[in-house]
């Protein structure tokens, strides 16, 4: 027998059909590929679903009948050659389906995205994000477990600027500035901050006498406070702080901003400054 396709001329009463019938055209119904396929039915013949949820042209009987009125809660079929009211599918299957396959796009979204972070090189590394509101001396205790050093500093960080953020290093001051980076430019400035730098420069020593435990010198620990575990001046060790400002050279342009680090007298462990801050 010969079949027709919902796409035809005949898609529009059966959608018609499916709304009468208090059906939803987009969420209740599964549209198969490719359209429905019906049988071409016969006068005397009404569209039914067999045993196997096929289409099929199914004869009614010959003497007249009424159709039955069916709830909103029903729909019109035929069975065994007769109109009867029948409660309409739930639609639950189509909507765990829809949830599935949106779970499914999700995971395909991040997977995808994942994958182009993997290929995108990284020619920066972690960036500023700015300042700690607290200022620390050199010994940097952290506000929520105590820890001191640069794990102490680092929780100051995280506190304020979240996971992963930890005490900046002049690289990644400078890999910040030269990736243009909205706080460096020449309408910003940035006030001296601890950064975490290793020198190997011999410590200022007590009174400016150079200190004679040559460990001092040689364990990169004179200009970044031991590491940030010493808060006084007694050690003669030196911390090292940045600052982005108005170039103090005379040579320089009048408003030109330059990114300074500074080790001298005036940044002893003593000394407080807030935290500059990379993720």
């Amino acid at each position: 027998m010969r079949k027709r396709h919902a796409t035809s001329s005949f898609a529009v009463p059966f959608l018609l059909l499916l709304a009468a019938c208090g059906g939803s055209t987009t969420s209740g119904a599964v549209i198969p590929e490719g359209g429905l396929v019906f049988p071409d039915c016969q006068d005397g013949q009404l569209l039914g679903v067999d045993a196997n949820r096929g289409y099929v042209c199914v004869s009614v009987s010959g003497s007249t009948q009424s159709a039955p009125t069916c709830t909103s809660s029903q729909a019109l079929t035929v069975e065994s050659g007769a109109l009867k009211c029948v409660e309409k599918g739930t639609g639950s299957t189509t909507t765990e389906l829809g949830t599935q396959i949106t779970a499914l796009e999700k995971k395909y979204t991040d997977l995808n995205t994942k994958v182009n972070d993997l290929k995108a090189p990284s020619s920066t590394g972690s960036l500023f994000v700015g300042l700690t509101d607290v200022k620390f001396s050199g010994k940097i205790i952290g506000p929520t477990t105590q820890t001191v050093g640069v794990n102490g500093a680092a929780e100051a960080c995280v506190g304020k600027f979240g996971k992963g953020a930890h005490m900046c290093t002049p690289f990644e001051l400078y890999g910040s500035a030269a990736a243009l980076h909205p706080a460096f430019t020449k309408d910003t400035t940035m006030p001296q901050a601890w950064v975490y730098m290793i020198g190997w420069n011999r410590n200022l020593g007590i009174g400016g006498v150079p200190s004679a435990q040559a460990e001092d010198d040689f364990a990169g620990m004179g200009e970044n406070c031991g590491s940030f575990t010493q808060g006084d001046s007694t050690k003669g060790w030196v911390g090292t702080v940045a600052a982005w400002s108005d170039s103090s050279s005379t040579r320089s342009p009048s408003g030109t901003k330059t990114l300074t680090f500074t080790i001298n007298a005036q940044t002893t462990c003593d000394k407080t400054f807030p935290i500059a801050c990379c993720r």
